[in-house]
């Protein structure tokens, strides 16, 4: 690997995909890629696919990587995340078309509880993007390599929406890096196989036929061979043996899965293996970089790594390891299967035949009149630019200037000024399909070619002549005088330097690193190939002599190769399960205390200090942390904090609010709150955001999740003089909330307002759950003749403003009929098949749905003890500990009813613009565009769009745009 493929990975993803950088890095950087890895906002898919200045829309050259998880689409009725899903699909589609980038979609797994109910829109989602002919996909096949035992964390998914573990996240990498792999590395075509102890077990010149055996571990590799075959490998055998020993195996074992027609040739004999290699790569006019040696022997894999290090070559390890290692062989991926490929060892065998059939001529144009060639050459459809690209990709020997394209690069240049003309070809030994491509574009009196190329099994029969004939029409059609081509010499594009030079020498003119052609119309319009022409019996003799001759192989070892060669192999034999990859991870952590740190180093001295510190230590990768340095001067993040909370809750089973690092930024003063009675109890409600010393203070209202950690962004972009306090829920040991009422919450957060400002005029404010408390609290005030001076609504609506109406009424039953009446000549055992099949997966669904409806009765039978306990100011027994904030606020919202009285002042109203899941805007939801608070204002509702949805407009850099409005009213105050 060198580090030639530089390229930006632009991540954007329906969860908070951050932990998956640290493999991607990892990988990256073992490949030698000089890449830069950027995240988009938290849950803004649909967004970078719409907005031509996104992240992944100005990534035009890099890779673009979308993690969908189906349940995040998830909305308060299952037929929306069938809208989602048609949505995405059709805004994909439009940025696959737009861009240049490659793009991986990741489908990554829905919760456990949540599987069943989502298998079938996980289907229907794979199924569309399928179709997509310029995606790369990964799915749980591709996940299957890298098992890990627990993929799902819950504690992590209610902190921050961080729904997998690190081991999860380690394969996902994992699995995504080898996608990239292919992307950016040149295919393999052959596989080269060796025969005892690799295709079976035992030595067959010693045991016979009959004492070699096929234990499932070989028979398992058989079958990895022949999906290779499928996959468009060409199978061959290079064995040290006696031919007629091996070829009696194939004849007389019944047991085999390889047949010996499978393979397209081999060598079995006692030379040394690395110059049978080199025979079989003349014989099939394939390059040795472009083959894959597989043998059991160290010895033979080394003696071909110092002869032939162009090729690849796989030692196999012993025992029943072998299927496990040739599964993480990272080059034996394929990104996409054309219908050449599945054809490709037949298209071989047939030019096997075709070079017999030529020996057996007297001259080269009876062999050209018999082979009763057909050429045909168009504009491509649609399903073929597949393999228009994979040509660019392989073709190295008859190529005018190498230029190698994606399928999406080739789309592009194809909507610009581009034109492309595939050549198909076949004759009486058969199709050798889609061969050759040309690029080219008409300019003021010339056609300037980008792109010709031919596959080598096809040269010296003419096929090249007709494509230069075929451009010549196209010139004279367009009224031009020139066909214009460049060359640009390659270590293996000879051949095709040969057939240009074959013309009048003044056509040709030298360039750096090649040659410019300058072909008049007339001189190539009536080109014809004739074997008895002085130049065309030149080029098509050397064209047909180039397989015969031996190719110039340098002995010199080649640096990428050896690198090749020790990164594959490694891999699949140190890096094959997720835990030894994690293992080279925190090897790789470098563990530093920052320089700028000022505060005196106090050792941490009690077991809950020890423990912490670890825990910090890891989280922020700090070095010998203090009792009094602080979570943030350390450079911790949000994101960082919610795995150190969930750490902390499993290492003292406690769970501290995420507003603790406020509240308890240092080492000292977290480790006293668990201490106490190792749990946190929130007496005081109010948490410090921001410390100013000049204007009155800002109290923000927590959210339907209990936390205020949310606000510190947009109290750190006001104005530094401004204190901002947080309100979060009343709390007890076990018990994160303590309100069932929200007319209860309301007044008890006043009652902690006035600790700190005894009178008005007040400013308060919250999101969702928050803009709601907030609104009660105003009203409070409001009947004490308390002045608010500004009250801040961001993306809540009024309790019982009506939602939009539902998208796709009974679409499970409309899609299961339209697929039954989709193919009428289906046979009816087929449809009741397919009808079985169906329902079964829907009984599935409603099994579960079932039962999770049995446990949302028993949430809720708890959640009205709860309140009943709370009400009367009883203590909840021990089994109603832990229930979640959401859940209780939920009740209290449905116990909700509004007094009729109205707001007599102004409010400001923050409405999101763009999201989708969980942070879509609350304008997408509801019918009323002011969400409700019309009908609750005597004064101005001041509407105001941020960017962003419902929880991305208080992220970075959204949140700059509400703070600068927030500070714009406050302004006007003064």
């Amino acid at each position: 690997m060198t580090n030639e493929h530089q390229f930006s990975l632009a991540i954007a993803a329906t969860f908070t995909a951050e932990p998956l950088e640290q493999s991607l890095s990892f990988w990256l950087d073992e490949l030698g890629f000089a890449s830069h890895i950027e995240f988009a906002p938290y849950n803004q898919i649909f967004q970078q696919l719409l907005d031509p200045n996104s992240l992944l829309s100005k990534n035009q050259n890099g890779v673009n990587l979308i993690l969908v998880r189906a349940e995040d689409w998830l909305g308060t009725q299952e037929q929306e995340i069938y809208r989602n899903i048609e949505d995405f699909v059709n805004l994909l589609q439009g940025s696959l078309d737009r861009s240049k980038a490659s793009h991986i979609v990741a489908i990554c797994p829905s919760s456990p509880s949540k599987q069943p109910q989502l298998e079938i829109a996980n289907e229907t989602l794979y199924k569309k993007l399928q179709n997509l002919s310029k995606l790369y996909l990964v799915t749980n096949r591709d996940l299957e390599l890298y098992p890990v035992e627990d993929y799902y964390d819950q504690l992590r998914d209610e902190l921050g929406h961080i729904p997998f573990t690190l081991e999860f996240f380690t394969a996902l990498g994992t699995v995504i890096s080898r996608k990239i792999y292919s992307l950016k590395s040149s295919p393999h075509k052959v596989i080269v196989l060796d025969c005892d102890n690799t295709l079976w077990q035992g030595v067959v010149g010693e045991e016979g036929f009959e004492g070699i055996q096929i234990t499932p571990e070989y028979r398992e590799l058989q079958k990895l061979m022949l999906q290779q075959k499928q996959a468009g490998m060409l199978l061959s055998i290079c064995s040290k043996n006696t031919e007629a020993d091996v070829l009696e195996v194939f004849e007389k074992r019944q047991d085999l899965e390889l047949k010996l027609d499978d393979f397209v040739n081999w060598k079995v004999n006692w030379q040394p293996k690395s110059e049978n290699l080199k025979n079989l790569s003349q014989e099939l006019n394939l390059g040795l970089d472009s083959f894959i040696f597989i043998d059991d022997n160290p010895l033979e894999c080394d003696e071909v790594r110092r002869n032939a290090p162009e090729i690849l070559s796989l030692n196999l390890p012993l025992g029943s390891n072998i299927v496990d290692f040739l599964k993480h062989v990272w080059a034996l991926d394929h990104l996409k299967v054309t219908e050449e490929d599945k054809q490709r060892t037949k298209l071989y065998q047939e030019n096997i035949q075709r070079d017999r059939f030529q020996q057996e001529t007297t001259s080269l144009d009876d062999f050209l009149s018999g082979l009763q060639l057909e050429i045909d050459i168009n504009e491509p459809n649609e399903d073929q630019l597949a393999r228009v690209a994979q040509l660019t990709q392989r073709t190295n020997q008859f190529n005018f200037s190498t230029k190698r394209y994606l399928e999406t690069e080739i789309t592009e240049k194809l909507q610009g000024s581009l034109n492309c003309r595939i050549v198909q070809v076949r004759d009486r030994f058969g199709d050798y399909g889609l061969v050759g491509v040309i690029l080219f574009e008409k300019q003021i009196d010339h056609l300037r070619v980008d792109t010709f190329l031919l596959s080598c099994r096809v040269l010296g029969r003419g096929v090249e002549h007709k494509m230069l004939q075929t451009l010549a029409l196209i010139a004279q059609q367009a009224n031009l005088s020139f066909v214009k081509a460049t060359y640009i010499k390659t270590a293996k594009n000879l051949p095709a330097l040969n057939f240009l030079e074959q013309f009048d020498p003044t056509y040709c003119k030298k360039i750096e690193n090649g040659a410019e052609f300058t072909f008049p119309v007339e001189s190539i319009i009536d080109l014809n190939y004739c074997s008895n022409h002085n130049n065309s019996n030149n080029i098509s003799n050397i064209s047909l002599e180039q397989s015969a001759q031996p190719k110039k192989i340098s002995s010199k070892p080649q640096e990428q190769s050896l690198d090749k060669n020790k990164f594959i192999n490694r891999v699949a034999r140190e890096f094959n399960q997720v835990k030894l990859i994690q293992k080279h991870l925190h090897k790789q952590e470098n563990y530093t205390r920052p320089r700028n740190i000022d505060t005196v180093y106090a050792p941490a001295i009690t077991y809950t200090e020890r423990q912490l510190a670890k825990i910090w230590s890891h989280v922020l990768k700090v070095e010998s942390i203090g009792l009094d340095d602080n979570y943030f001067d350390l450079g911790g993040t949000s994101l960082q904090s919610v795995e150190l909370f969930a750490r902390v809750e499993k290492e003292f089973l406690t769970r501290l609010p995420l507003t603790s690092l406020v509240t308890a930024p240092t080492l000292r003063e977290m480790s006293q709150l668990l201490n106490q009675t190792g749990q946190i109890s929130n007496e005081s409600c109010l948490v410090l955001l921001n410390q100013g010393d000049t204007y009155p203070p800002l109290f923000l209202v927590h959210d339907g999740n209990g936390e205020t950690l949310l606000y510190r962004n947009l109290a750190l972009n006001l104005n530094p003089k401004r204190t901002v306090y947080g309100l979060q829920p009343l709390s007890s040991p076990g018990y994160p909330i303590l309100h069932t009422r929200i007319e209860d919450m309301a007044a008890y957060y006043l009652k902690q307002i006035k600790t700190i400002q005894p009178e008005g005029p007040y400013l308060v404010g919250g999101m969702c759950a928050g803009g709601v408390i907030a609104f009660e609290m105003s009203l409070q005030l409001q009947q004490k003749n308390e002045q608010v001076a500004m009250l801040a609504i961001i993306d809540a609506a009024n309790v019982g403003t009506p939602r939009k109406a539902s998208f796709q009424t009974k679409k499970g039953l409309d899609d299961l009929f339209s697929k039954l009446n989709k193919n009428k000549q289906s046979s009816l055992i087929e449809k009741l098949f397919y009808s079985v099949n169906i329902f079964a997966k829907k009984s599935v669904s409603f099994t579960a749905y079932h039962l999770s409806t049995l446990d949302q009765k028993w949430e809720l039978i708890k959640l009205k003890l709860f309140d009943y306990c709370v009400s009367r100011k009883i203590t909840p027994p021990a089994f109603l500990k832990k229930l979640e904030v959401s859940k209780v606020y939920a009740l209290a919202e449905r116990n909700y009813i509004p007094t009729p009285q109205t707001y007599n002042n102004d409010v400001l109203l923050f409405l999101g613009t763009e999201g989708d899941g969980l942070d879509t805007p609350f304008n997408q939801i509801f019918n009323d565009p002011f969400l409700g608070w019309s009908e609750r204002v005597v004064g101005r509702v001041r509407a105001v769009n941020v960017p962003g949805g419902h929880s991305s407009s208080l992220q970075k850099p959204n949140v700059a745009v509400m703070a600068k409005e927030i500070q714009k009213y406050l302004d006007e105050l003064i």
